[in-house]
């Protein structure tokens, strides 16, 4: 309100939104010139592969609020139960992670659950698997399934109102779901059937993070809008530095 559609002697020289969603929020009238550029993600050497059957993945929070935890492990129970072969592994840590610890048990299934995982081991869990899961009501640009689909892994999500439909274009990317349970065990079924579809899925999900997500892309994405920032600035105000002195302003 202040900085982006304030005062014209207030408002930013630009404003960045990690996606096009977000960025839409603040598409008001302004001078600020108005970007999206990704926090980018690197590209792993590793990417997932075809083993014949699909492993679910799922990193995350385990909360209700927002991420849907009940709701997401009732879906991934579920699909492991319906599609023959189909395994697991949840990843994170949260007030609701006993609960989902008991439904897995009570329903004899192969879901992994091994609690908080660092971040320099989080791809050697995953890069097993097939498919990200990620049912959340809402997310923005979410990390954790650009991160993933640049090691291949196909996202399969709930449709909601965020960046998540600039990542995934159904039928090409990965699933877009109505209903969790059903919805999930579905996609399963589709990509356990055709080795083919899930290696294009894979493979695309991989070309877009490299073409439009990638650590290489975003730089050079902020390199063009500060050079562009500079070439349009006016006179550069002179703040005297005491290097002496300890900086004056907290």
């Amino acid at each position: 309100d202040n900085f982006v559609a304030g005062r014209e002697r207030d408002q930013l020289s630009a404003a960045v939104g990690v996606s096009e969603f977000l960025t839409s929020l603040a598409d008001r009238q302004t001078n600020c010139v108005l970007e999206t550029i990704c926090s980018g993600t690197p590209l792993p050497n590793r990417a997932a592969s075809w083993n014949g059957s699909i492993r679910l993945a799922y990193c995350g929070r385990f909360v209700e609020q927002q991420k849907r935890i009940t709701d997401t492990a009732d879906a991934i129970i579920h699909a492991c139960k319906s599609v023959a072969g189909t395994t697991a592994v949840m990843l994170g840590d949260g007030p609701e992670l006993a609960g989902i610890r008991a439904a897995v048990a009570a329903n004899n299934v192969a879901v992994e659950l091994p609690g908080r995982v660092s971040s320099e081991n989080v791809h050697e869990w995953l890069i097993d698997a097939q498919a990200i899961v990620l049912l959340s009501d809402y997310e923005g640009l979410p990390t954790a399934v650009v991160e993933w689909m640049a090691a291949g892994l196909v996202p399969i999500c709930t449709r909601m109102r965020s960046g998540i439909t600039e990542l995934v274009v159904p039928g090409r990317t990965g699933f877009l779901v109505d209903d969790r349970v059903s919805g999930v065990a579905a996609a399963t079924r589709c990509l356990q059937n055709s080795r083919y579809l899930w290696e294009e899925l894979s493979g695309n999900c991989r070309t877009l993070i490299r073409e439009k997500f990638s650590v290489d892309h975003s730089a050079d994405r902020w390199a063009d809008l500060l050079h562009r920032l500079r070439s349009s600035a006016g006179m550069a105000a002179k703040v005297p530095l005491m290097l002496d002195d300890p900086c004056p302003y907290d």
